[in-house]
This record gives structure tokens, sequence and C-alpha cells, in this order.
């Protein structure tokens, strides 16, 4: 198995030290891979030879779209700059992709299982967008969509990158689950103890405001989608009939 570790940047030199620290215990358990860097952020002098850097508009969707072209794994790893989960679970979840097409990490964020406080505020809005996007999407219940933690047989995600993707920004993430739960590839969701970074490069208020407003499009997006196919059906029928 050759892994492509997937990295989308904007502007966060918190990169550096995640690649390190992965490359390093990749290479302990004889883990062939590479490191695709995708957005926006200048390469320095001291990196392992195997990191690609790829340029783009920094939008999460666009980096990891142009990001996985690059790509020249069997195995794609989707992991955020600030290492969310151990190097140890990160394998784990790389592992379980040989039975699986796809493997979704799940943030644990019950206090004795974490492994870093967690700030009370962004815990509310991860619980609070959690439940927002089961309200609007039920098949989602068992997704933590917004978890820079994926793993994906790299034909499962080309095919699924295949089809029309309408949002290139944070809600990129919540189309592809979309995408994913209407699929019939085999999925297994993993519950990984979170590593919560301290510092993020993304504004928490503006960010969670445009989830929100893209989530709610998407739904609407989907409800005309389905309308449009009943009465597409029921106009089919009723020439048949006549």
């Amino acid at each position: 198995m050759k892994l492509s570790v997937l990295i989308p940047v904007l502007l966060d030199d918190r990169v550096f030290s995640t690649i390190h620290l992965l490359n390093d215990y990749l290479d302990q358990n004889s883990i062939e891979h590479e490191f695709v860097v995708s957005g926006m952020l200048s390469k320095p002098d001291r990196l392992p030879p195997n990191v690609i850097f790829i340029s783009t508009d920094g939008r999460k969707g666009s980096n990891l779209i142009r990001g996985f072209r690059a790509c020249k794994g069997e195995t794609i790893l989707f992991i955020d700059a600030d290492l969310p989960a151990t190097c140890e679970d990160i394998l784990k979840l790389v592992l379980k992709s040989s039975t699986f097409d796809i493997v979704l990490g799940h943030r644990i964020l019950d206090k004795s299982k974490r492994l870093k406080k967690i700030p009370f505020s962004r815990k509310l809005r991860t619980i609070i967008f959690r439940s927002y996007v089961t309200l609007l999407f039920p098949s989602l219940q068992k997704y933590d969509t917004q978890y820079g933690l994926k793993v994906f047989e790299a034909k499962t995600l080309d095919k699924l990158l295949n089809s029309k993707i309408s949002h290139c920004g944070l809600a990129f993430d919540l189309e592809l689950c979309m995408k994913i739960s209407q699929s019939s590839f085999s999925i297994l969701h993993m519950k990984t103890p979170y590593a919560h970074a301290d510092k993020s490069v993304i504004e928490p208020i503006s960010s969670t405001l445009e989830l929100v407003l893209d989530a709610l499009f998407i739904r609407f997006s989907l409800f005309l989608f389905l309308r449009r196919k009943a009465l597409n059906n029921y106009a089919q029928n009723f020439r048949a009939k006549s």
C-alpha cells in the first residue's frame, strides 16, 4: 500500500511540524507514503523529499480536489494541518482502509477520552453544528462532517469527486459526506480521541456562519433536485398511461 497524505492549508505553518511528526512515524512503521500539501503557503527549504506542494486559492474544497489529482497513492488520507489526532490513531484509521472503501474519523469530545482540554465555545459550536446538520440531513446523523481525518481508496474518492460538487469552501466536507451517504461504498465511522489545537487560522464566527448558510443552501438544492425528479417521474407515468 502506498499512502498519499493530503493536507489542505491556508497560510498555516503548523503543517510543517505535522509533516515531520507523521513522516517519522510512518517511516518507523514501514508505510510507503508521500505528502501533498495543497493551498496557500510557501514551501520552506528543509522538508522531507516526499513532499509535493500544490498552489491553489486556499479554499478547502479547491485544495482537496486539486491536491488529490496530484496524489499517486492507492490510499488517500485527508488530514488537517494541525494534526487533529495522534499518529497512532491516524495509522489505525489508515490500516482499516484495507477492509473498507472509506474510513471516517469521528471526534470524541468526552473529557475522559480527549487528548487535550477543548474550550467550551469550540465544543459548543461543534455540538450545535452537528445537531444542525442532523436536522437538515438525517442521513448524516453518524457523521462528523467537518473533522479533518478521512481515509479513502483512491478509486473510491475519484468516483465521488467525478460527480458534481458545488461547494469548494468549508462546506465541501459536508457535501462530500452527503455523496458518501448516498453511495454504495463500504464505510467505517471510527471514533478517535480529539487532539484540539489551541490556535487556528480560520476565524470561528465567520467560518461557522459560512457553514450554516452553505448547509442550508445544500439542503435547498437537494430539495429542488428531489422535487424535479418526482415531477419527471410523474410526467413519465402520466404519458405512459395516456
